[in-house]
């Protein structure tokens, strides 16, 4: 609104001043009536409050829109407020059964002229306090407001249940004295034989209380109510008052410097009325124009101007009042050409804007702007286009040209190529890549990473690469396939490399992958194949002494093994002796213990080379499996085998020798139980042309400084080993030219993997 009236005043070149900022004021309040009415009775302004209860104005006196009258009520104070009064009064409306206060003040326009404000503030609630009041000291017991009965010493006598409440907040009770502050006042009320009324905060909330002095019975009947609501509707209205008084000169100060701010535009701008004639020019106008346009028709001032418009289009008001698509919009009427004050053509961009008010429009403001270089400027790039067009399009050429190339490259590169973003999602993958898992490249866009393949330090290191914006580099790095274990244990080389915008923020990262497994396994090949030669000279030599010792030994043996038995024939003929035999079978046992070793020693230096036949793996391990367990029938055993019994994984080996091997592997684990009792993993998995056996223990484990030694011949932490049986088991699978691993933790349990040629090497 004070928007519409400043340009009005621009329009019609008045001095009113009235300020909108009342009627902005009392828009916002929705418990107290408003309105502003002329000398002539007719109102200029209602806020929603009594809007919401009698209706649209209608250009409507006061006296019709609230009563229905002809004529002005005889009560009416408008000549008193004229003179500059502000009037106070009570309305008792019978009809709404309400009482209201009424507020009547001047508000001086300007142009000297008055206009009446009035506020009608429903009082019922407060007017009414005092009824009850006179109510509440009847019955003060059914009182549902705190009552109490006070002697004018300060001793309470009496309080009714809401106000005991009162009472224990205050630390008091029935029977209890006030403190001196306290009782000089109620002396002060007694000895006046006035009602005193006073208001009191309790936990947030106001109380009025009123204080009745019972003359000749020495105490004060005092009566509570609470006064919130009326409290905050009080402060409200003096707030509200006190924002009307300092509106009316904020109101002036604010024209002006609006009147200011319009002359101080830079761009030029006239306004023309609804009668087409400009009744307003800034500054920057007449500069502009090198006239004063105030008074020009538009068609005037376009003839003075010798203006001609690109699109033809007028900027009357009565074009701009004709289309619904105007309305509340500002409309752009394209470039206008016209000649300055020094007859050099100007080509200016000219900007129509509706004055709107009161959903009528009364003018319109025009501004506009010197583009004369700008268009210069956009015939130079017009001449330019088609040159730099040839450009481009050789630019886009050359571009496709080595993008082709690099998507070429990308897609048949041997390197398993990924670009995923930075939540690590696949954007793209190349040939590669997809093949390495038997699927096609559009397969993995929008996947993420590691809802494929699972790996939790895979991921922490993806999070590292993003956030250092750091490459990393890894070099034969094992990866397991989560949901195809079978694959067994793959290797790769791979780089993560973080791709960085213009801002060094990382976009994306780019992971390439090359599978080194066949590498990994023949280097383990030639690492083993290495120092089993080193091995093998020194087991020669160890063999040759063992066959030798067990030679030498046997002879001795015999002769022990004989003198025994002489002895204990004897022994039948003469009395017995229970010492003597006990020596007897003592000595045959260990006779038969060394005879075992004996026996060991022979088998590991007479080791033959394997006899090849075609055997299915997996009944083999099956058949190993039942062959140890028959053994350990009292353990408890729980075995979970990760191949099916029906898979048929062929390869050339030695049945014997390897079923030796597997049993004997299958006892350590067993044999490692804590209180027999156990768990065996057993897994089978095809490796490229090799086929792989593990088997995996929950048992005691075996110590780190032990792991190294553990295929030395006679090496051993058994009671009753003699420390061979997995320096024949290493030396068969080295004759089957295959790998035997052993990976141990201690109190966690022993991982053995065997790797075998599905292919025996037949000299």
């Amino acid at each position: 609104m004070e928007n519409q009236n400043r340009y009005l005043d621009i329009i019609n070149k008045k001095e009113n001043k009235t300020d909108e900022e009342y009627k902005i004021s009392a828009s916002n309040i929705n418990d107290i009536g408003l309105y502003i009415c002329g000398v002539d009775f007719n109102i200029v302004y209602i806020n929603q409050v009594l809007k919401k209860k009698y209706g649209k104005i209608n250009n409507k006196k006061c006296y019709e829109y609230f009563y229905n009258k002809k004529r002005k009520c005889s009560y009416c104070k408008f000549d008193e407020i004229k003179k500059g009064k502000t009037i106070q009064w009570i309305w008792n409306s019978q009809k709404e059964n309400k009482i209201y206060e009424i507020t009547e003040s001047p508000i001086k326009n300007k142009d000297g002229s008055i206009q009446k404000i009035k506020i009608i503030h429903d009082i019922t609630e407060n007017y009414r306090f005092n009824e009850k009041i006179s109510d509440m000291a009847k019955f003060p017991e059914e009182n549902p407001n705190p009552v109490f009965r006070i002697m004018k010493n300060g001793k309470i006598i009496y309080s009714n249940t809401p106000g005991k409440k009162i009472l224990k907040y205050w630390g008091l009770q029935i029977g209890d004295y006030f403190n001196s502050k306290y009782i000089k006042s109620f002396k002060n009320i007694y000895s006046s034989k006035k009602i005193k009324k006073i208001e009191v905060l309790i936990k947030s909330r106001y109380f009025s209380f009123v204080m009745i002095p019972i003359y000749n019975k020495n105490y004060i009947n005092v009566y509570c109510y609470d006064i919130t609501e009326q409290k905050k509707l009080e402060v409200e209205q003096k707030n509200y008052l006190k924002d009307i008084k300092n509106i009316s000169y904020e109101a002036e100060k604010k024209a002006k410097e609006m009147e200011a701010a319009f002359a101080a535009i830079s761009e030029p701008i006239v306004i023309y009325n609804k009668n087409n004639l400009v009744t307003n020019a800034n500054h920057a106008a007449e500069k502009e124009l090198g006239f004063n346009p105030i008074g020009f028709t538009q068609n005037d001032l376009l003839k003075k101007l010798k203006t001609k418009s690109d699109n033809g289009q007028s900027l009357t008001i009565k074009n701009l009042a004709s289309s619904k698509a105007y309305k509340f919009k500002s409309i752009r009427k394209g470039n206008y050409h016209f000649f300055d004050k020094d007859n050099n053509e100007k080509i200016a961009s000219v900007i129509a804007s509706p004055i709107e008010i009161n959903n009528k429009i009364e003018g319109v403001a025009v501004v506009w702007h010197d583009i004369t270089d700008i268009v210069n400027k956009e015939k130079k790039l017009i001449k330019d286009k088609s040159e730099l067009a040839k450009e481009v399009e050789q630019k886009i050429i050359e571009i496709n040209l080595k993008s082709e190339l690099l998507d070429i490259i990308f897609s048949n590169t041997y390197i398993s190529v990924a670009y995923l973003d930075t939540d690590f999602n696949f954007i793209r993958v190349n040939n590669a890549y997809a093949n390495e898992d038997n699927k096609t490249p559009d397969f993995y866009p929008g996947k993420n990473h590691f809802d494929l393949y699972p790996n939790e330090e895979n991921k922490k290191i993806f999070h590292s690469a993003v956030k250092s914006k750091k490459p990393y580099f890894a070099y034969a790095k094992p990866f397991e396939y989560a949901y195809n274990p079978k694959k067994g244990t793959t290797f790769w080389d791979w780089t993560l490399q973080p791709v960085l915008n213009k801002k060094n923020n990382v976009d994306g990262l780019i992971l390439s992958l090359l599978n080194v497994t066949d590498r990994v396994i023949n280097d383990i090949k030639i690492k083993n194949a290495t120092a089993e030669l080193e091995l093998s000279k020194r087991l020669s030599s160890i063999g040759k002494l063992a066959a030798t010792v067990a030679h030498e030994l046997r002879n001795p043996l015999a002769v022990i093994e004989s003198a025994c038995y002489n002895i204990e024939r004897k022994c039948k003929n003469i009395e017995k002796d229970i010492e003597i035999e006990k020596h007897i079978i003592n000595i045959e046992k260990k006779i038969s213990e060394a005879e075992q070793i004996i026996i060991n020693l022979l088998a590991y230096a007479r080791i033959k080379l394997p006899n090849y036949e075609k055997t299915n793996i997996v009944n083999l391990m099956n058949d190993c499996i039942d062959t140890s367990l028959n053994r350990f029938l009292n353990y408890n055993i729980d075995i979970s085998k990760n191949y099916s019994d029906d898979k048929i994984y062929n390869v050339e080996i030695d049945q014997n020798q390897m079923k030796e091997v597997i049993i004997n592997i299958i006892i350590n684990a067993i044999q490692s139980f804590k209180n027999e009792k156990g768990r065996l993993k057993i897994s089978i998995n095809p490796i490229g042309e090799c086929i792989e056996l593990i088997i995996e223990d929950n048992g005691s484990g075996i110590e780190k400084e032990d792991v190294n030694k553990i295929f030395e011949p006679f090496f051993t932490r058994k009671s009753k080993g003699t420390g061979l049986g997995l320096s024949i088991s290493k030396e068969i699978i080295n004759l089957h030219k295959g790998t035997i691993i052993i990976n141990s933790k201690k109190d966690i349990g022993t991982k053995v993997i065997i790797i075998l040629p599905k292919k025996s090497e037949k000299p």
